[in-house]
């Protein structure tokens, strides 16, 4: 049975996951969203600093005046992170089809500024300056969507050679600076037309049309938690036919960043944060990896076979850092039918668990947490993002992963020990 289910999802799948890895603009959004790691990493530290859950520090930073530092090393980040996304997909998306990456970065970032108003209200004054509101996570879905346009036009009118040709006398610095002079004229051209037409309807301005027409109702279907919990449920399902779960979970990616951005960006200006739950239910129902994985290497602890205490070894240490390819391959897990209901179950409980007990239990949370390396053990990560309330909510999930794991584990260790018995 297993084996039909199987091939009849591998017809389905493959030839979707193919189309999904091939699609230029995917590619260009996940290297984009790759190449922000060390603005939002490199200065994750400041925000550690900044929100210890240590009665009184925070005070005390404000009073020696490293707070504002502090805040202002968190705006040259998350705050403006919009304008980096619309460069660096751009960017992917040109060097993709062997074109000036560093060109079209620069002209979607120009087309960006274009679009978003470049004036601010100073009381009764109307001052020109670039509204930093329109920058960070509000603004990420209109740099998407720019900077993908921006990539495919740019790349096709250089293809078109619609190139301004430069004697082979001029040094290729300058041709190369020079060569694309009539793209960006037309681009910007399309750019100009479609300011000027919303400046004629009631948003004013493109920013806010994509905002309120766009942005809202993706959010709104990306952040049901049902339908996150469902997300998590079907990549564990594909998982274990042996499918990787980047298939289903690529596409939510997107929305999840943009939750989490819009998240940091409230937390930053003091504002309530409007995507706590669904984020954290998300989160926190897949931790140990895809599977729950940490509950069935706590229930090895009791292995009798030869076979999976030597297997509790190897994946122990990895596993303390978030990477359970060890027990998925080395069980393995893939294709293994003790391992089925638990692995695909337990997201699916964890999930429902968290949703409760984060709609009861009073917590607080720093979303700059989630900015943490992937790797940052996940008892450390939500004791620093949410203090006792989160980590006592680890705890219980992870108790009851390992209960879930714990007959099914018993039962294939049971066959194993039988094997190693007979071949002795």
């Amino acid at each position: 049975m297993f084996e039909k289910l199987e091939k009849g999802l591998q017809k389905i799948v493959n030839p979707m996951a193919q189309k999904l890895s091939d699609n230029q603009s995917l590619k260009a959004v996940s290297a984009g969203f790759v190449k922000l790691m060390p603005i939002t990493l490199g200065l994750v530290v400041f925000s550690i600093i900044g929100n210890l859950p240590i009665t009184g520090f925070t005070d005390w930073l404000t009073d020696v005046g490293l707070m504002d530092s502090i805040n202002a090393a968190l705006t040259a980040s998350t705050s403006i992170i919009s304008i980096y996304v619309v460069f660096a997909i751009a960017y992917n998306f040109a060097n993709n089809r062997n074109q000036s990456g560093i060109t079209a970065g620069f002209i979607s970032l120009a087309g960006f500024v274009l679009l978003i108003p470049q004036t601010v209200q100073a009381g009764k004054e109307t001052v020109s300056a670039l509204p930093i509101s329109y920058m960070g996570s509000s603004g990420i879905v209109l740099a998407l969507i720019i900077s993908i346009c921006v990539g495919h036009l740019y790349c096709y009118l250089c293809e078109k050679n619609v190139t301004f040709k430069m004697p082979s006398s001029v040094p290729p610095m300058v041709s190369e600076s020079l060569e694309p002079i009539f793209v960006a004229m037309i681009i910007f051209g399309l750019l100009f037309i479609v300011r000027v037409g919303f400046s004629f309807t009631e948003f004013k301005n493109a920013a806010d049309f994509v905002s309120k027409i766009v942005s809202k109702p993706l959010l709104a279907i990306g952040t049901s938690i049902p339908a996150l919990i469902f997300v998590l449920f079907v990549s564990n399902v594909f998982w274990w036919f042996g499918i990787h779960p980047q298939t289903i979970q690529g596409p939510v990616s997107s929305v999840l960043y943009m939750m989490m951005l819009d998240n940091i960006d409230k937390f930053g200006n003091g504002k309530e944060m409007l995507y706590v739950l669904p984020l954290l239910v998300y989160l926190i129902a897949g931790i140990g990896g895809n599977g729950n994985t940490l509950g069935l290497l706590i229930s090895m602890i009791s292995a009798k076979s030869k076979r999976y205490k030597q297997m509790f070894k190897l994946a122990l240490v990895p596993h303390i850092f978030n990477i359970n390819e060890p027990l998925i391959f080395g069980m393995p897990i893939i294709l293994n039918p003790f391992f089925f209901i638990p692995m695909t179950v337990n997201c699916v409980i964890s999930g429902i668990i968290a949703w409760i007990y984060l709609s009861v239990v009073p917590f607080t949370y720093n979303p700059m947490m989630e900015l943490l390396p992937w790797t940052t053990p996940v008892f450390v990560k939500y004791f620093l993002s949410g203090g006792i309330a989160l980590l006592v909510l680890v705890l219980i999930l992870v108790v009851v992963n390992t209960i879930i794991y714990y007959p099914f584990f018993k039962m294939a260790d049971n066959e194993a020990l039988k094997e190693e018995m007979a071949g002795e």
